[in-house]
């Protein structure tokens, strides 16, 4: 019944689409935290709940 339905719409694809690009940002966000987080930003952003008020300020 539902195939009857959905058969003659050109709109399906957009779901599609949306999927597709949810997934592909989601997997380059993971990738990004996993690989791209190393080094020396890494150390720093790791310590900035530790720092004290002082320390990071320009202002």
């Amino acid at each position: 019944m539902f195939q009857e339905f959905f058969h003659g719409s050109d709109l399906l694809m957009w779901p599609l689409v949306a999927l597709g690009i949810f997934f592909t940002l989601f997997v380059g966000a993971v990738l990004h935290a996993v690989f791209g987080l190393r080094g020396r930003r890494l150390d720093h952003v790791s310590s900035l709940p530790l720092q004290s008020d002082d320390e990071g300020r320009t202002a």
